[in-house]
């Protein structure tokens, strides 16, 4: 009799945890991120399981989105990222803090890479007493030093403390010491100090260290501060290096969303006395902007190739983005993120406006590395066809230069080709607006930033 209520209070205890267990599963605390001072563009974005709990309103306080639940798998992770793709708000940098609830592959990190893409970056935090997790994080770390940031929260914490009995979940000091983790761990790349350092918006008189092919694309690299302290071997040396392990001694910031700055990776010795910047593309020579008259006198030729603008001066469209118009153009006069996440760009030197938009996720169509320019047009005599139609021209010179323009709505159409999207239309690409006999403007379709 006494062993058969054994076995019942038993029976009775396991359901009792089971259910408890079970209630507890979908359990989970979300808050989005306050707005400190510094950041630009999507505040990072941290998913974790109950071992996060405690964590979300400090990481939220410190400008970090947080969402926590309990039982969360690592591939219900990868889906929140992939729906936050498809929605067209994923961060720059997002932090999966997972892998307590069962083991890791291999493949479910690729899977949230491949979702991140080459231009985002992927933060794994360590999980306490799961040690293939944490073997496959670090696998991932060591592989892509430039794409995955490893959070260690498992060495961090040895001998701190910070847990309650079962050494898995954080006490509330626990929770405040993972934080501090966090945020110092992704301050580089997700707070870079822009007011700090105080760089100029693009490269003007800075040393050039040329041009270096890494990982298959072009980068410029300069010495912005200090050129009397570092050769430009070394400078270039620092560039090859990942960006998300610095050399000692030196520090990398991912400079992308600042707004309105050319540079694309920011690299500073820790006294701050050394600056190393990089620009996407070839290196050019530098355009003198000192004055709008100057800049009047620059002149940038429109090239195609069937019917689609490859160029316009230094300006390639297979590049396309802000920072390559920065690049191209100098700094803008102003810019505005308006309706439909169109990024109006104005350079009044040149009396240039270009639209930039996004269609590919990450950061706004404002932000240098993402946004691709879908428009412009030009009223500065600076532009001109391959042909030498430009703004002031007599309207009946359009014809008799370019034997191809046809008149429609308005406007010569110089060059134009058909775009087979929704019921497929004919678009110029290159059209002379024209009131009074004379060429007013060029308005250019050039498609950088997608369909």
């Amino acid at each position: 009799m006494r062993g058969f209520l054994a076995v019942f209070a038993l029976t009775l205890l396991s359901s009792v945890v089971l259910t408890s267990v079970a209630d507890a599963c979908g359990h989970g605390r979300r808050e989005n991120a306050a707005h400190p001072k510094g950041a630009h563009g999507r505040p990072p974005f941290v998913i974790g399981d109950s071992t996060l709990e405690y964590a979300v309103p400090m990481l939220a306080h410190l400008g970090i989105e947080a969402d926590a639940l309990v039982c969360r798998q690592f591939g219900a992770g990868v889906s929140m990222l992939a729906a936050r793709r498809h929605a067209g708000t994923l961060p720059r940098m997002a932090i999966l803090a997972l892998g307590a609830n069962g083991p890791i592959q291999d493949s479910q990190i690729r899977a949230a890479m491949r979702i991140m893409g080459p231009n985002r970056t992927l933060g794994l935090v360590t999980p306490p007493k799961e040690y293939a997790s944490q073997a496959a994080m670090r696998r991932a770390a060591r592989r892509f030093p430039d794409r995955v940031l490893l959070v260690d929260w498992v060495a961090y914490s040895a001998g701190g403390g910070w847990f309650d009995g079962d050494g898995l979940h954080p006490t509330v000091n626990g929770a405040r010491a993972f934080t501090r983790l966090v945020r110092r761990s992704i301050a580089p790349y997700a707070f870079p100090p822009v007011r700090a350092l105080h760089l100029p918006r693009r490269a003007a008189r800075e040393r050039r260290c040329g041009a270096m092919r890494r990982h298959g694309h072009w980068t410029r690299v300069y010495i912005v501060r200090g050129a009397n302290r570092v050769r430009c071997t070394r400078a270039r040396q620092l560039v090859r290096g990942p960006l998300l392990r610095p050399a000692p001694g030196w520090r990398n910031y991912d400079w992308r969303s600042a707004p309105g700055s050319a540079w694309a990776r920011v690299i500073a010795r820790r006294d701050r006395s050394v600056v190393i910047a990089t620009v996407p593309g070839r290196w050019r020579p530098a355009r003198p902007k000192s004055s709008s008259a100057t800049a009047a006198r620059q002149s940038f030729t429109i090239h195609t190739k069937d019917g689609f603008i490859t160029r316009i001066g230094g300006f390639r469209v297979s590049a396309g983005t802000l920072a390559a118009a920065i690049s191209a153009f100098g700094a803008p006069t102003t810019t505005h993120l308006g309706r439909y996440g169109v990024c109006r760009v104005q350079w009044r030197n040149l009396r240039l406006t270009g639209e930039f938009v996004n269609y590919g996720g990450g950061g706004t169509a404002c932000e240098p590395a993402y946004g691709g320019m879908q428009e412009a047009t030009m009223r500065g005599r600076a532009f001109r066809t391959t042909r030498g139609i430009r703004v002031g021209a007599r309207s009946s010179q359009v014809p008799l230069r370019h034997s191809n323009a046809t008149f429609t709505d308005g406007s010569w159409w110089i060059a134009s080709v058909y775009l087979p999207y929704g019921d497929g239309s004919d678009v110029g690409t290159i059209r002379a607006i024209v009131r009074d006999g004379r060429v007013r403007a060029l308005g250019l379709y050039i498609g950088a930033g997608g369909e």
